[in-house]
C-alpha cells in the first residue's frame, strides 16, 4: 500500500510538471487524497500507465515525491504542514527571521523616521497578518516578535534602549513613532474573526 500511495504523489507531481490535461485528477480536499481503497487501486493503476506513456529512464523524479509518514511536513500555501495537515512550529520560527531580516533591511536604507515605521509597518510586519489565526501561536509569541523588532531598531541606534516603549507604537499624530505592535494587531485581528463568526 505504501508503494501505491508514493506512486499517488508521484503522479499529481508529474501531472502539475508535464500538464498532461487527460490524466489531471482534482482533489477535493486538500488533505485526503482518496477515500476506499479501490479509488486509490485505479489511481495507482492511472499513475503506473501515466509513468509508462512518460517513457523515461530519467531518475530525477526519485527525489521529488516522498510519501508522508509519521510527522513529516509539506508546505501549503506558505505554511508547513505536518501529514496530519497541522501547522508546524517552524512556520512560525520562519516568519520571525524574515520579519527580522526584512526590518534589518530597512534600517540599513537611508529613509526618514516617518517613512521607515510606514515602511516597516507594511513591509516586515504585515508579514504576520496571514498567519494570525491559522497558526496556533499565543499572545506570548507575538509579544516575543515585537521584542524581536524592538531589539533590531535599538541596535539600528533608531530607537534608544532607555526611550519609551509606549511612545514607539503611539500613532504620529500623539507624538509617538507609529510603529504596528505585533501582539495588539493580532489581538485585533482574532477579535474581528470572532465577532465576524458570531453574527454568522
Amino acid at each position: 500500500m505504501n508503494t501505491d500511495k508514493k506512486n499517488v504523489f508521484i503522479l499529481f507531481y508529474l501531472m502539475t510538471e508535464f500538464c498532461d490535461s487527460k490524466y489531471i485528477i482534482k482533489k477535493n480536499k486538500r488533505n485526503t487524497i482518496c477515500n476506499h481503497s479501490s479509488t486509490l487501486s485505479a489511481m495507482t493503476g492511472e499513475a503506473k500507465e501515466f509513468l509508462e506513456r512518460l517513457a523515461t529512464n530519467d531518475t530525477c523524479f526519485e527525489d521529488t515525491a516522498t510519501l508522508l509518514e509519521g510527522v513529516i511536513v509539506y508546505k501549503y500555501l506558505g505554511i508547513i504542514e505536518d501529514s496530519r495537515g497541522i501547522p508546524t512550529r517552524s512556520s512560525f520560527e520562519e516568519v520571525q527571521s524574515k520579519l527580522i531580516s526584512r526590518v534589518e533591511r530597512l534600517c540599513h536604507t537611508r529613509l526618514n523616521a516617518k517613512n521607515l515605521f510606514s515602511a516597516i509597518n507594511q513591509h516586515a510586519i504585515s508579514l504576520i497578518n496571514y498567519h494570525i489565526g491559522v497558526l496556533r501561536l499565543e499572545p506570548a509569541d507575538f509579544s516575543k516578535l515585537d521584542d524581536a523588532v524592538r531589539a533590531v531598531l535599538v541596535k539600528n541606534k533608531i530607537h534608544l534602549r532607555p526611550g519609551c516603549k509606549e511612545r514607539l507604537y503611539l500613532p504620529r499624530t500623539e507624538l509617538g513613532r507609529g510603529l504596528h505592535s505585533v501582539e495588539l494587531r493580532s489581538e485585533h485581528m482574532l477579535l474581528q474573526l470572532l465577532d465576524c463568526l458570531e453574527k454568522k
